[in-house]
This record gives structure tokens, C-alpha cells and sequence, in this order.
């Protein structure tokens, strides 16, 4: 069983450069987001003294990504993106509706 960083490794091999800089842009505003959150919770007293406390899970995390981005920049998103992932991703033949 191949782990995460080995599929992604695999999808990244295997995309194009166009999707590649989607995905950079958007691997790094999550670090940047990620880290400014640890720090927050760093400097809370309360999580300051759990160090058991759990991380946020990925989709409380992304819903709240997605609700920090300003309304311009959904303009670009491609409102199809869903059920074309894999053509966005990989560059597969695009599934018309």
C-alpha cells in the first residue's frame, strides 16, 4: 500500500505544469494558514497547557480555508472542477454535463 506522500509524489509526476502551479499556490497558502493557526493555539493558554489536544479535521479545516478567501478569487475556480477533477488533476478528457 502506497503511502499519502508516495500518491502525491505519483499524481505530481504525472500532472501538468499548469496544474502543478494550482496545487503550489495552494499547498502553500494551507502551510501559511497551518502555521498561523499552530501559532494562535501556541500563544492560547488553554492549548498551551493540552498538548493532547486534537488537530482540526481536514474538512472543519478546509471549510474554514475556503470561508477565509476573498469572493474574487472563486472567480477563477472552474465551476466544474468536481466533476472534472481528474481532468484538472491529470489532464484526462474532460466530462461534458
Amino acid at each position: 500500500m502506497m503511502t499519502v506522500k508516495e500518491r502525491l509524489l505519483l499524481a505530481i509526476d504525472q500532472a501538468p505544469e499548469t496544474v502543478l502551479e494550482i496545487v503550489l499556490m495552494f499547498l502553500m497558502f494551507v502551510q501559511q494558514q497551518f502555521q498561523s493557526s499552530l501559532q494562535s493555539q501556541a500563544e492560547t493558554p488553554e492549548f498551551a497547557t493540552d498538548e493532547a489536544a486534537p488537530l482540526p479535521s481536514f474538512f472543519a479545516t478546509a471549510q474554514r480555508l475556503s470561508a477565509d478567501l476573498p469572493e474574487e478569487a472563486w472567480k477563477d475556480w472552474p465551476a466544474d472542477f468536481s466533476i472534472n477533477l481528474d481532468h484538472y488533476l491529470y489532464g484526462s478528457p474532460k466530462v461534458e454535463e
